[in-house]
């Protein structure tokens, strides 16, 4: 569902601890070189009814 997909990429981009080309966040001015290029996993977990 490709508001789910866009709903998780926000969730992501506010969890970015450092700033790079035009992803700029106030919070995080510099960039995290140590830990550039790493895999994010995010998923949705289902409500249990």
């Amino acid at each position: 569902n490709l508001a789910q997909v866009a709903e998780l990429i926000i969730i992501a981009a506010s969890q970015r601890k450092e700033s790079r080309g035009g992803h700029f966040t106030i919070d995080y001015p510099c960039k995290d070189d140590w830990n550039w290029r790493r895999d994010t996993i995010i998923q949705r977990l289902r409500k249990e009814t």
